[in-house]
């Protein structure tokens, strides 16, 4: 089987992945590295996590998607274009909220759900009188498409 690194990151992936992935722990004899024991129970939780790492699970392509370590999984000579695709979104996207957004997410899990909401709105207000919260406003009440690119 073909050596795989595994890395979960905080945006959503998007790979050909080979057709079983096995992340390098037991059969190395070596603990995980790259923060897996830590990206890992967050993205698929803490018993799938344990499953996983401790028993060299072996996942199919369509697990990871599944379970969330992917978003997507695309064929192998699609991978560029996809990946320059969701690139493009990104960055035509509203950098404030999305910065925002990764912080907020990055919290998420050490907050209660009444914590998270008063950040949450916190959030919003600061962002709300900014040049891209103006024209994401603007945009929903005028039921047209954003332009965040012009407030840059």
């Amino acid at each position: 089987m073909p050596a795989c690194r595994w890395c979960c990151t905080p945006t959503s992936p998007s790979a050909a992945p080979p057709p079983n992935s096995v992340p390098p722990t037991a059969a190395s004899d070596s603990p995980p590295d790259g923060g897996l024991t830590w990206t890992l129970p967050r993205a698929v939780g803490a018993a799938r996590a344990r499953q996983i790492i401790l028993t060299d699970r072996v996942l199919s392509a369509d697990d990871a998607l599944n379970w969330g370590i992917l978003s997507e999984i695309v064929a192998d000579e699609d991978v560029e274009t996809v990946a320059r695709a969701n690139a493009e979104t990104i960055a035509a996207g509203p950098r404030s909220a999305d910065s925002g957004t990764k912080r907020l997410l990055a919290v998420s899990s050490e907050n209660s759900l009444i914590e998270q909401l008063t950040i949450e709105g916190r959030s919003i207000s600061e962002r709300s009188g900014l040049p891209e919260g103006i024209e994401g406003v603007d945009a929903f009440v005028g039921k047209r498409a954003p332009d965040f690119g012009k407030t840059r």
